[in-house]
């Protein structure tokens, strides 16, 4: 490659035009890694249509390689990120079912502990209220034989 900025300029614009006419738009890197073209035949179209010596084809060529396998990392690695993030949002969502499952279940749990709370309320007035008839009962009845043993 040429050592000053205007010759590199040059150059990637004819790799650019190179490119345009041999591959659909958006698709740079695979004029340079092209699986129909040989990789001889690629050196020798690329040398003689932008004037490189083999050793810059070879670059030209490295780089659209690195190019490509780059494309392809880049591709796995976001299906990876989708997959992950698809992983992520069911989990979420199972996760949503069971915070509100817990919710209910929280819910209900509360209800039939203020419930059993008002049984064990009622049922100790009962206690106490029996405690205290047995209390009178009791009372009348030795009353009551005090009365007769006077008698």
């Amino acid at each position: 490659m040429g050592s000053s900025l205007g010759l590199r300029v040059p150059l990637w614009s004819r790799i650019s035009e190179t490119v345009t006419k041999s591959t659909p738009k958006g698709n740079r890197c695979n004029l340079i890694v092209s699986p129909e073209l040989g990789r001889f035949v690629q050196v020798v179209l690329l040398s003689r249509s932008l004037y490189l010596t083999p050793t810059e084809v070879w670059i030209v060529l490295s780089v659209g390689a690195e190019c490509q396998s780059s494309k392809e990392e880049v591709k796995e690695v976001l299906q990876a990120l989708e997959e992950l993030a698809m992983n992520y949002d069911q989990r979420a969502q199972e996760l949503e079912v069971r915070d509100r499952e817990l919710e209910e279940v929280q819910e209900q749990m509360s209800k039939k502990l203020t419930l059993m709370n008002n049984k064990e309320s009622e049922l100790q007035q009962a206690r106490d209220s029996l405690n205290n008839e047995r209390k009178k009962y009791t009372d009348v009845v030795t009353s009551l034989l005090r009365d007769i043993v006077d008698v």
